[in-house]
């Protein structure tokens, strides 16, 4: 593949997303405990690639820049509790050695401490017991703290002798588990700075941090601003809170002005679909006259491709090819057997079950605009 480009903003996206493979795939590695798949990470990285391809330090600064929205999406994952446990206990389990000593655990849970400031999350006493119980690794740390320290932990002490706040939490929560009676408790913990969060407002400032990243409209910004002064009023025991999030959450995940690039060169377009599908002249024919014209007027409405024949002739494969001859994201979207429209444009969000129709579902997978649909 030629990657000989005088910058980056004139390479395809495809073809920079393979120069900068290395570097994607070392950053994923640190990130594989959170549980995100390579696919959504790659969707993630394109995003970045997408919006700072431009700039004058985009080697120096591609790194960081996708580490930074990683981050906010491992920010939300924490906050749902139905994940957070596990993200944890990966956490610990690949990314620190089993300790030995007192030593090695102190510094251990000095990082584990970083690592909930960094993401503004703290788990909560249930889960942290879940920890102990279930994470031998976890529970070994605590054992040998408990045990170098056990009575100053006893008698009070541990918020003088810890500078970890995680760490007296564990410790504490450790003793509540043995029943072990200390003078003061996980209660006591609430006062301070570190455990007086509000996941609500936390979850609020991500999703804003992620929108100020995106190239979205300013009306879809305003209608996404107004559904978040909604979400933030109702109560979390209301039913229209999980219907206005999820809401909320399908806005921020589609693909605004993120497009592909066209490949404009229609010799190697017919090149290309020479290579996958043998014959076929008067219709490769008319594709090519298709784009041809296309190129030449910019102001066709609807452009489309009518394929017809029975199954099995090679309509999906001949369109799959025609997407990769230009540079475009493959979508299918069946509709056989479909008897209520709203499947394909969606339901009315104030129904129970309601979700987007399946144009819009297609479209939020490519995670990039300009798609060939079948």
């Amino acid at each position: 593949m030629n990657l000989a480009y005088n910058n980056y903003s004139e390479m395809s996206m495809d073809d920079l997303f393979e120069k900068m493979l290395p570097t994607i795939e070392n950053v994923y590695k640190s990130y594989e405990y959170t549980g995100i798949s390579f696919d959504e990470y790659s969707d993630i990285v394109i995003r970045v690639l997408a919006r700072n391809r431009d700039s004058s330090d985009f080697i120096s600064s591609i790194k960081k820049n996708i580490k930074k929205e990683v981050d906010l999406e491992v920010k939300k994952l924490l906050f749902d509790k139905d994940k957070s446990f596990d993200i944890v206990s990966r956490y610990i389990g690949k990314q620190f050695p089993r300790v030995s000593n007192y030593e090695e655990a102190i510094k251990t849970f000095r990082k584990l401490d970083a690592f909930f400031k960094k993401y503004d999350f703290v788990l909560d006493v249930n889960s942290l017991t879940k920890l102990i119980e279930s994470n031998d690794k976890f529970s070994a740390m605590i054992n040998y703290v408990f045990d170098e320290k056990r009575e100053d932990i006893v008698k009070g002490n541990s918020n003088d002798i810890f500078d970890s706040d995680f760490l007296v939490f564990s410790v504490l929560t450790y003793c509540s588990l043995k029943d072990i009676k200390v003078e003061e408790n996980v209660e006591a913990l609430n006062a301070k700075d570190f455990y007086d969060t509000n996941s609500k407002d936390i979850e609020i400032d991500i999703i804003r941090e992620k929108i100020s990243n995106l190239n979205i409209p300013q009306k879809v910004e305003e209608r996404i601003e107004n559904e978040l002064k909604k979400y933030e009023l109702l109560s979390s025991l209301s039913p229209e809170t999980s219907v206005v999030k999820n809401y909320i959450d399908w806005l921020v995940s589609l693909p605004w002005n993120t497009y592909t690039e066209d490949n404009k060169n229609l010799k190697e377009v017919k090149e290309k679909l020479d290579k996958t599908h043998y014959g076929l002249e008067k219709i490769k024919k008319r594709i090519i006259e298709h784009l041809a014209v296309k190129q030449m007027s910019s102001d066709i409405k609807s452009p489309i491709i009518c394929l017809v024949g029975p199954p099995g002739v090679g309509k999906t494969s001949l369109a799959n090819s025609i997407a990769k001859a230009i540079n475009r994201n493959f979508v299918k979207i069946s509709v056989g057997g479909i008897n209520d429209e709203a499947e394909i444009i969606g339901h009315r969000k104030t129904y129970l079950g309601s979700s987007p129709g399946r144009i819009i579902q297609r479209r939020r997978s490519i995670r990039r605009r300009k798609r060939r649909a079948l």
